[in-house]
């Protein structure tokens, strides 16, 4: 039962991983990141 639990959850969390960089914090982090690497060579496209 736990066990199951425990899944449920970690399940949950990968499908908020995995809805997160839909958002605009998210895309707007990473664009922030991106400019800053850009110089060198390095994107996240």
């Amino acid at each position: 039962e736990a066990l199951l639990q425990s899944l449920d959850l970690r399940g949950r969390t990968f499908r908020v991983c995995l809805l997160l960089p839909k958002s605009d914090l998210v895309k707007g982090f990473f664009r922030g990141v991106d400019s800053t690497f850009a110089p060198l060579g390095y994107s996240f496209a």
